[in-house]
């Protein structure tokens, strides 16, 4: 079975990437860059604190939803950017889920990589974990629930 890395070691590597993608950020800003007043110990230390819900993909397709709109919930108190949503949001991706983002973030430039925008990456985890065809037999069965 394959470890299961600890709440702490997943937000050690948070902090970690966090402080890195600062770095990036302050090396080389995007004209596109939001002004933000989180720092990166900010980010790092407020996120947990919401306590996000990771995703393994087990329990079904609805559940990715409601995944996103905890995440979702989460996120309208704080005031972060898209990239460091979908930073924060990379480190609850766990077990087989973990394993495919990789391998899609691997065909992915570090530019685009880092400008990722959260449409995007809500709109590959649907795609990938509730596919619109499912969405629409869903929707259709309980339009026609008596």
């Amino acid at each position: 079975m394959a470890h299961q890395p600890t709440q702490a070691a997943m937000f050690r590597d948070l902090l970690r990437a966090v402080q890195d993608l600062g770095r990036q950020q302050m090396q080389a800003p995007s004209q596109n860059a939001q002004t933000n007043s989180n720092t990166t110990s900010s980010v790092v230390e407020q996120f947990p604190c919401y306590k996000p819900p990771s995703f393994n993909g087990m329990a079904g397709p609805l559940a990715v939803e409601e995944w996103i709109r905890g995440l979702e919930r989460i996120f309208k108190h704080l005031s972060y950017t898209d990239s460091q949503k979908v930073l924060c949001t990379e480190f609850m991706l766990v077990d087989a889920v973990g394993h495919w983002w990789e391998s899609v973030s691997r065909i992915r430039t570090k530019a685009q990589q880092c400008n990722l925008i959260w449409a995007r990456f809500e709109k590959e985890v649907m795609a990938n974990y509730f596919p619109q065809a499912l969405r629409d037999r869903k929707e259709t069965e309980f339009l026609q629930l008596k």
